[in-house]
């Protein structure tokens, strides 16, 4: 049985079957054909086989349009009303077809603007080439018009312009300026900012340039207005100044050399929280920290062990050098390093050095006043002459309290010497 004009489908005579009855060959094969002929009528969601007839949509709303898509069932087609087809696009409305013509929607005036399109009543005009359009207000129609014609470079040409001082002054051009025939003589102020004809000027084409003013000169991202020597002056600190003076209200960033005259600082800012370098008026630097009595201070960062650190070109003996007035050369007297060992420098040559592993060597002749045993006195002397005195021990086995102990060879080669013991072999 076809579907009615609803669309609905019923089930041939005979349907449904009662409990019990017995279904014949005839009820089957005639309730299966129906159905498969049913089943056939119908769309084929992979779009195979078309309508055979007018598709007809769900009005539909802008919420929720009458022709949409699966991935966005919000965008789409509907009918608002008679004779009114629309399109929105995230349920809001963009375009309409009604007996007026094509409208798009202006969401600033909330207000339907109708499309200009060629031919037709109220529509745009044929034209020639180069014409341009101009809209008639007692006819509420574009008009095709001759009076301004653009070629295909772009040159505008006007059949008749006559300028006032007055119209040019005020930087506007009207229908009707001036009269008939243009005033004898060159205008000499003009302080508009619209020309006709005069295009803008650009790196690569002359025309009518616009004076930056001072923000647009500060910010300095304006590549097509001009800088003036009253902006400019705010930079160069005046007119017979060549110095940065205001360098400072945006910093400054480059890679080329820059050579300064007289240079005068309170500090150099690391845009932290403090200065970083502080050079003060009696020429003393101070690194993270003001000096005072020194000519030179560094302070470490929070708990950083190394305060400081010089290093000189591999391979090469790292040194700093001490001098006063009567020191012959900063090379002579110094404190450097080789590698992780300490070296003292005098005469321009290394007297002294501290092995990375402890051990003292001394170039020269070694002047001792004592050695300590971290106690309060000094434990062994050496006196000007080379004379050793101190706390002697005999010889005991297992002492190992003793500074100095006297042994002869035999009972130094039986025992195992103590590190915090100076021996003696007598006799």
């Amino acid at each position: 049985m076809p579907r009615d004009s609803a669309g609905n489908y019923s089930l041939v005579a005979g349907n449904p079957v009662q409990s019990g009855e017995i279904v014949s060959s005839t009820w089957a094969n005639n309730t299966l054909n129906d159905v498969s002929t049913a089943l056939s009528d119908s769309l084929d969601r992979n779009g195979r086989g078309g309508m055979l007839a007018p598709f007809r949509f769900a009005d539909g709303t802008n919420l929720l349009p009458g022709a949409s898509w699966v991935n966005e069932n919000t965008t789409g087609f509907y009918r608002f009303d008679g004779g009114d087809l629309r399109i929105a696009v995230l349920t809001a409305d963009i375009m309409r077809w009604n007996a007026a013509g094509a409208q798009l929607y202006n969401s600033s005036t909330l207000a339907w603007d109708a499309v200009a399109v060629v031919g037709g009543s109220g529509t745009v005009p044929d034209g020639t080439d180069g014409q341009t359009l101009r809209y008639e207000a007692s006819t509420s129609e574009w008009q095709a018009t001759s009076a301004a014609v653009i070629d295909d470079s772009g040159v505008t040409t006007v059949t008749s312009l006559v300028a006032t001082t007055a119209d040019i002054n005020a930087g506007t051009v009207d229908a009707v300026i001036g009269g008939t025939t243009p005033a004898a003589g060159t205008f000499t102020t003009i302080t508009g900012t619209t020309f006709v004809g005069i295009p803008a000027s650009s790196l690569t084409v002359s025309g009518i340039i616009e004076l930056a003013t001072q923000a647009e000169v500060d910010a300095g991202t304006d590549a097509l207005r001009a800088v003036t020597s009253a902006t400019l002056a705010s930079w160069t600190g005046g007119a017979e100044t060549d110095t940065l003076a205001t360098v400072t209200t945006r910093g400054a960033t480059t890679t080329n050399a820059i050579t300064v005259g007289g240079f005068t600082s309170t500090g150099i800012d690391d845009n932290a929280t403090s200065t970083a370098i502080t050079i003060d008026s009696d020429e003393r630097v101070g690194v993270n920290i003001t000096p005072t009595n020194r000519t030179f201070e560094v302070k470490a960062i929070a708990d950083a062990q190394i305060v400081a650190s010089f290093e000189t070109g591999s391979g090469v003996a790292g040194r700093i050098a001490l001098a006063d007035a009567n020191t012959s050369a900063d090379s002579s007297v110094g404190i450097g390093s080789s590698g992780d060992n300490l070296s003292l420098y005098a005469g321009a040559a290394v007297r002294a050095t501290l092995s990375s592993a402890g051990n003292l060597s001394v170039t020269g002749n070694l002047t001792c006043l004592g050695i300590d045993d971290n106690a309060t006195s000094t434990a062994i002397s050496i006196d000007s002459a080379g004379i050793v005195s101190g706390t002697w021990s005999n010889y005991t086995a297992g002492n190992s309290s003793a500074k100095m102990m006297k042994l002869t060879q035999a009972q130094y080669d039986a025992l195992t010497p103590d590190t915090n013991t100076m021996y003696f072999i007598v006799g």
